[in-house]
């Protein structure tokens, strides 16, 4: 089984070819302090194998894939949508990258996720995807100029991008909204934090009280003795 590319088409698909669009390199467009979305595309050319694949990421807090694992029949396609979160000033963006696993199978499968984690390493083929990061200041045709992805892979990926911004534009959503539950959640942990200060402070003032009676009441009897004995 063999792993291919867009620009190995003709290769032998005897043994299992599954053909990765784009191939060896994503390029991700900004900018990225919003959430974006970009498509992999993973094709069957063979005739009789079936194809399973699993689509693994260096940074799994930062992409979100879906699927991230599949079978793709003969003469089908599959789009792997990848969803990436908004990325800080700080982050470094030359170390993220994609592996894709992809193996043929006989037979019904039915956890994809178990048959990964039970299936030997040796018996997959592997190929790593990089990622670049463009600057929204940045070119199309500097990009492609540095990119090994052509113009018509990259008009499409741009119109993939575009049909998909629904689901971008959900994901930044879901991201404000996480960050508004980690503001409320801390928020909420400062007020417990106060309230329990707040209650250490009343038992203080409870025990300070019962001295300060106690203290008072020998006084007064210690002054009740002194005058009438």
């Amino acid at each position: 089984m063999t792993i291919s590319t867009k620009k190995e088409l003709t290769m032998n698909t005897s043994e299992g070819v599954l053909i990765v669009d784009p191939p060896e390199e994503l390029l991700l467009e900004g900018p990225f302090n919003r959430a974006i979305c970009k498509k992999l595309l993973v094709h069957n050319p063979g005739k009789k194998l079936r194809m399973a694949f699993k689509l693994k990421t260096t940074t799994p807090r930062l992409f979100f894939v879906r699927p991230n694992v599949g079978v793709v029949k003969p003469g089908e396609t599959c789009n792997i949508d990848i969803f990436v979160h908004p990325i800080s000033e700080n982050e470094n963006t030359q170390r993220h990258k994609f592996l894709l696993l992809a193996t043929a199978i006989d037979g019904e499968v039915p956890d994809l996720h178990q048959y990964w984690r039970n299936l030997d390493p040796a018996k997959a083929n592997e190929i790593k995807i990089k990622i670049k990061f463009v600057e929204q200041n940045t070119t199309l045709t500097e990009a492609l100029l540095r990119s090994p992805i052509n113009l018509v892979d990259s008009m499409e990926g741009n119109v993939d991008r575009e049909e998909s911004d629904p689901l971008a534009n959900l994901l930044s959503q879901v991201h404000e909204l996480e960050e508004e539950r980690k503001t409320l959640s801390q928020k909420v942990e400062a007020l417990d934090k106060a309230n329990a200060q707040i209650i250490r402070q009343k038992k203080r003032n409870k025990v300070l009280y019962v001295i300060l009676t106690m203290m008072f009441a020998f006084i007064a009897y210690f002054m009740y003795e002194t005058n009438y004995m």
